[in-house]
């Protein structure tokens, strides 16, 4: 794959966030320079449908190009077999003895999860987001809903529950969140990178 920069990952992230904003459309408050989201119960079963879609696009997409982006600029301080996972291959060997890489096959959580824990274990002292607690739940819990609407057996697993919805998008506000966090941590590095390499330029 072609070398990844921050501008093809905040294009892929600002389209992506736009599909979920068009169904689940924020209200600018402009006295305290935020944006607020409306209950989502208030969204109709198409909207509701077109939500998950939308989320779990968004939150494919934009882990792949935050992987692509680690390999991109650093993948030579990364230990082996996370540049192999990150990459989406695994070693196996022939019965003739010969070593081959294989395709990796892992669900969008466990991609989720080693992105953020790439990042983790690469600049330790910064904030990190971590793959705990009650939002990332909701958003793990939410992969049900997406594959029932995915693989549906009967009409009514179409219909995505008041709770299905709120879980939904609790997770997606703290997936969005720990995007833009992950993004901050990666330029900040190669900003500091940058300056001590002119740093190390000795003036003629």
């Amino acid at each position: 794959m072609a070398r990844v920069s921050t501008s093809d990952f905040w294009l892929m992230y600002s389209t992506l966030r736009e599909d979920v904003d068009t169904y689940w459309q924020p209200i600018h408050d402009t006295e305290n320079r935020t944006y607020l989201y409306p209950d989502p119960v208030v969204l109709s079963q198409p909207a509701r449908r077109a939500v998950v879609r939308a989320v779990f696009a968004f939150a494919e997409a934009s882990s792949f190009l935050l992987r692509q982006l680690l390999l991109s600029d650093f993948e030579e301080r990364l230990e082996v077999e996370v540049v192999m996972a990150l990459k989406e291959l695994q070693i196996s060997l022939a019965n003739s003895g010969q070593v081959r890489k294989t395709t990796l096959r892992a669900g969008a959580l466990p991609y989720i999860r080693l992105t953020f824990t790439a990042y983790s274990q690469l600049f330790p002292n910064a904030n990190t987001p971590n793959c705990s607690g009650p939002a990332f739940e909701a958003l793990a819990a939410s992969v049900v809903v997406r594959d029932r609407l995915m693989h549906p057996k009967e009409a009514a697993a179409l219909a995505v529950s008041d709770d299905e919805i709120r879980s939904l998008l609790q997770g997606f506000c703290w997936l969005n969140e720990s995007m833009r966090v992950v993004l901050r941590v990666h330029v900040d590095e190669l900003r500091r990178a940058t300056l001590s390499t002119k740093g190390d330029v000795q003036e003629p």
